[in-house]
Protein backbone atom coordinates (compact mmCIF):
# COMPACT_ATOMS: atom_id res chain seq x y z
CA UNK A 1 0.00 0.00 0.00
CA UNK A 2 1.34 3.40 -0.65
CA UNK A 3 2.38 5.92 1.91
CA UNK A 4 -1.16 7.65 2.73
CA UNK A 5 -3.33 5.85 1.62
CA UNK A 6 -5.77 4.33 3.64
CA UNK A 7 -6.98 0.49 3.15
CA UNK A 8 -9.72 0.39 0.51
CA UNK A 9 -12.04 -1.41 3.39
CA UNK A 10 -11.57 0.98 5.46
CA UNK A 11 -12.13 4.07 3.18
CA UNK A 12 -15.10 2.23 1.79
CA UNK A 13 -17.25 1.81 5.22
CA UNK A 14 -15.79 4.99 7.19
CA UNK A 15 -14.46 7.43 4.45
CA UNK A 16 -11.01 9.12 4.32
CA UNK A 17 -11.79 11.60 6.35
CA UNK A 18 -12.66 9.70 9.10
CA UNK A 19 -11.30 10.91 12.32
CA UNK A 20 -10.14 7.48 13.05
CA UNK A 21 -9.37 6.31 9.49
CA UNK A 22 -5.81 6.82 9.88
CA UNK A 23 -4.88 5.79 13.33
CA UNK A 24 -6.96 2.43 12.31
CA UNK A 25 -5.33 1.59 9.10
CA UNK A 26 -2.00 2.49 11.22
CA UNK A 27 -3.15 0.04 13.37
CA UNK A 28 -3.66 -2.40 11.12
CA UNK A 29 -0.39 -1.98 9.66
CA UNK A 30 1.23 -2.81 12.91
CA UNK A 31 -0.45 -5.90 13.31
CA UNK A 32 0.67 -6.79 9.84
CA UNK A 33 4.42 -6.00 10.64
CA UNK A 34 4.12 -7.95 13.98
CA UNK A 35 3.08 -10.93 11.94
CA UNK A 36 -0.55 -11.33 13.29
CA UNK A 37 -2.70 -13.82 10.66
CA UNK A 38 -4.79 -12.45 8.23
CA UNK A 39 -7.73 -13.95 9.64
CA UNK A 40 -6.60 -11.91 12.83
CA UNK A 41 -6.14 -8.50 11.17
CA UNK A 42 -9.51 -8.68 9.06
CA UNK A 43 -11.91 -9.57 12.21
CA UNK A 44 -10.30 -6.58 14.33
CA UNK A 45 -10.97 -4.27 11.38
CA UNK A 46 -14.00 -5.38 11.68
CA UNK A 47 -14.88 -5.01 14.93
CA UNK A 48 -12.80 -2.08 15.21
CA UNK A 49 -14.54 -0.13 12.01
CA UNK A 50 -18.04 -0.84 13.77
CA UNK A 51 -16.18 0.59 16.91
CA UNK A 52 -15.78 3.59 14.59
CA UNK A 53 -19.32 3.92 13.94
CA UNK A 54 -19.91 4.83 17.62
CA UNK A 55 -16.69 7.38 17.80
CA UNK A 56 -16.59 9.71 15.42
CA UNK A 57 -13.99 12.03 17.08
CA UNK A 58 -10.57 12.48 17.31
CA UNK A 59 -7.66 9.89 19.08
CA UNK A 60 -7.26 12.08 21.45
CA UNK A 61 -11.32 11.98 22.97
CA UNK A 62 -11.59 8.57 22.96
CA UNK A 63 -13.18 8.15 26.20
CA UNK A 64 -14.70 5.29 28.38
CA UNK A 65 -18.48 6.28 26.62
CA UNK A 66 -18.39 4.98 23.17
CA UNK A 67 -16.26 1.73 24.26
CA UNK A 68 -18.98 1.06 26.96
CA UNK A 69 -21.79 1.83 24.20
CA UNK A 70 -20.46 -0.07 21.77
CA UNK A 71 -19.80 -3.41 24.05
CA UNK A 72 -23.00 -3.29 25.39
CA UNK A 73 -24.70 -3.97 22.01
CA UNK A 74 -22.85 -7.58 21.91
CA UNK A 75 -24.93 -9.46 24.70
CA UNK A 76 -25.97 -11.66 22.89
CA UNK A 77 -22.76 -12.74 21.15
CA UNK A 78 -20.91 -15.86 22.17
CA UNK A 79 -18.35 -15.36 25.03
CA UNK A 80 -15.36 -15.73 22.41
CA UNK A 81 -16.87 -12.73 20.12
CA UNK A 82 -17.51 -10.43 22.92
CA UNK A 83 -13.82 -11.37 24.03
CA UNK A 84 -12.64 -10.59 20.53
CA UNK A 85 -13.93 -7.23 20.43
CA UNK A 86 -12.64 -6.27 23.68
CA UNK A 87 -9.51 -7.21 22.49
CA UNK A 88 -9.54 -5.36 19.42
CA UNK A 89 -10.54 -2.66 21.26
CA UNK A 90 -8.76 -2.86 23.98
CA UNK A 91 -5.41 -2.87 21.51
CA UNK A 92 -6.61 -0.07 19.51
CA UNK A 93 -6.60 2.07 22.45
CA UNK A 94 -3.38 1.34 23.79
CA UNK A 95 -1.63 1.71 20.63
CA UNK A 96 -3.27 5.38 20.23
CA UNK A 97 -1.40 6.33 23.26
CA UNK A 98 1.45 7.43 21.72
CA UNK A 99 -0.74 9.92 19.56
CA UNK A 100 -1.86 11.80 22.13
CA UNK A 101 -0.87 13.14 25.62
CA UNK A 102 -2.13 9.90 28.30
CA UNK A 103 -4.65 11.17 30.72
CA UNK A 104 -7.15 9.59 33.04
CA UNK A 105 -10.05 9.41 30.22
CA UNK A 106 -7.46 6.71 28.44
CA UNK A 107 -6.83 4.03 31.52
CA UNK A 108 -10.10 4.62 31.97
CA UNK A 109 -10.79 3.43 27.90
CA UNK A 110 -8.38 0.37 28.97
CA UNK A 111 -10.18 -0.55 32.34
CA UNK A 112 -13.94 -0.43 30.72
CA UNK A 113 -12.41 -2.92 28.02
CA UNK A 114 -9.96 -5.04 30.64
CA UNK A 115 -12.86 -5.30 33.11
CA UNK A 116 -10.13 -3.50 35.90
CA UNK A 117 -12.36 -1.33 38.26
CA UNK A 118 -13.36 1.81 37.08
CA UNK A 119 -12.05 4.99 38.40
CA UNK A 120 -13.88 8.72 37.72
CA UNK A 121 -12.45 10.72 35.51
CA UNK A 122 -11.54 14.14 35.98
CA UNK A 123 -15.04 16.35 37.21
CA UNK A 124 -16.52 12.66 37.30
CA UNK A 125 -18.33 11.37 40.07
CA UNK A 126 -17.94 7.39 40.69
CA UNK A 127 -21.38 6.22 39.09
CA UNK A 128 -21.05 2.67 41.24
CA UNK A 129 -19.84 1.21 44.64
CA UNK A 130 -16.72 0.13 44.40
CA UNK A 131 -15.91 -3.40 42.70
CA UNK A 132 -19.41 -2.95 41.34
CA UNK A 133 -20.42 -2.04 38.03
CA UNK A 134 -18.36 -3.71 35.82
CA UNK A 135 -20.07 -6.57 34.52
CA UNK A 136 -22.72 -3.81 33.78
CA UNK A 137 -20.19 -1.75 32.03
CA UNK A 138 -18.09 -4.62 29.74
CA UNK A 139 -20.14 -7.68 29.07
CA UNK A 140 -19.05 -10.20 31.61
CA UNK A 141 -18.10 -13.84 30.83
Amino acid sequence: MEVGTVDPVIAEQLGRSHPLAAHLDDFLTDLANAGKSAHTRRAYRGDLLAFAAHHGEEIGELTAAPVRAFLAEFAELSPASRKRKRAAVASFAKSARPFHQPSDCDSSVVDVVTGRPLRPGPGEAMSQQPGEGVDRLVIAE
